[in-house]
């Protein structure tokens, strides 16, 4: 029992030590992303987290371990709930997060968006649109009349009002918008 004691001690310590090292060492990419889908799928930090589930369930049963046949039938069941915790995590947890696509709106997915704007535009200061990404985010950007908009002159266009990413420029991060048919 001290021997089984000592390896379940040591399961639940990696289980542990393998996210906290992915955390702090994350930039040296210490931990290598080891993560396939196939027949069986496998994640690291999946596989942690069965280990935690099956050493600790282990380490509670442990007292109730009097014979061999109760020995193998509760880390039998020790067994079956780390994997059922590793299915269970795969499939609602990593798989949900591997299938959102997190990449911010590149300049050239600008243009052509309508946005709203904000903060109004006028000749003399830039105001800021808001628009939503793919995911239903809503982003805000710095944006001033386009001079290829056909307006002349004094113009406000005021908060609330509908506009057309025309371009973007990198280096002023700014977009420049131009108002829809039939709003000038």
């Amino acid at each position: 029992m001290d021997l089984l004691k000592k390896v379940l001690d040591i399961c639940l310590l990696i289980g542990f030590i393998i996210p906290l090292l992915d955390i702090l060492l994350g930039s040296l990419d210490f931990i290598p992303d080891i993560d396939f889908d196939g027949l069986i799928p496998f994640n690291v930090m999946c596989f942690s987290f069965a280990l935690i589930v099956f050493s600790s369930s282990g380490l509670f049963f442990i007292r109730f371990m009097s014979n061999t046949i109760l020995l193998i039938l509760l880390l039998g069941i020790s067994l079956i709930a780390s994997i059922a915790a590793y299915v269970l995590v795969y499939k609602f947890v990593v798989r949900k997060l591997k299938s959102n696509d997190p990449l911010a709106l590149k300049p050239r997915d600008l243009m052509g968006i309508t946005g709203i704007v904000v903060l109004r535009i006028t000749p003399n200061s830039e105001g800021v649109i808001s628009l939503k990404d793919s995911t239903g985010a809503t982003i805000t950007y710095r944006a001033t009349l386009s001079p290829y908009a056909g307006i002349e002159g004094e113009y406000v266009i005021n908060q609330g009002q509908e506009v057309i990413i025309s371009d973007f420029d990198r280096e002023k991060k700014i977009c420049y918008v131009i108002l829809p048919k039939g709003k000038i």
